[in-house]
């Protein structure tokens, strides 16, 4: 017997998107994923700055590949 074929997503759509829960805990993890964020950005951007070209064996030659493909 062939598979019941799914609709398709529009029709789960809501008009309103929602979210349950604690208003000010949602807030807070919001918060909280924005901080780690800012915080990964900065970090990559020290990581680019970084002098790659110093960088000796095998992992410097890694890590410089990645850096100049990304």
């Amino acid at each position: 017997m062939p598979k019941m074929m799914i609709p398709p997503f529009e029709a789960f759509e809501k008009p309103e998107f929602h979210i349950g829960g604690d208003p000010d805990l949602v807030w807070e993890t919001s918060a909280t994923w924005t901080s780690f964020n800012d915080t990964a950005e900065e970090i990559i951007a020290e990581l680019h700055g970084l002098p790659i070209d110093e960088f000796r064996g095998t992992e410097g030659e890694y890590y410089s590949a990645q850096v100049k493909r990304n």
